[in-house]
């Protein structure tokens, strides 16, 4: 598997366990980025999964994402 590769599977395991928390408009934003910016760099795409905003007030699980 290549860093692209981890990074989308990473995100969409991310992605399940905050949809648990009754957000599904970060599945539907999730699929919308992995169309668009599945070109970028896996580095660019692992930077821009990290700095992703989510509503104020909860945690990110993007945060967990290590970008090497």
């Amino acid at each position: 598997m290549n860093k692209a590769d981890r990074y989308v599977n990473e995100w969409y395991r991310i992605v399940q366990e905050e949809a648990k928390f009754s957000k599904p408009k970060m599945v539907t934003i999730a699929s919308d980025l992995h169309q668009s910016f599945l070109w970028l760099h896996p580095a660019q795409w692992c930077s821009l999964l990290k700095g992703y905003a989510v509503p104020e007030g909860t945690t990110s699980a993007y945060q967990q994402l290590t970008c090497d």
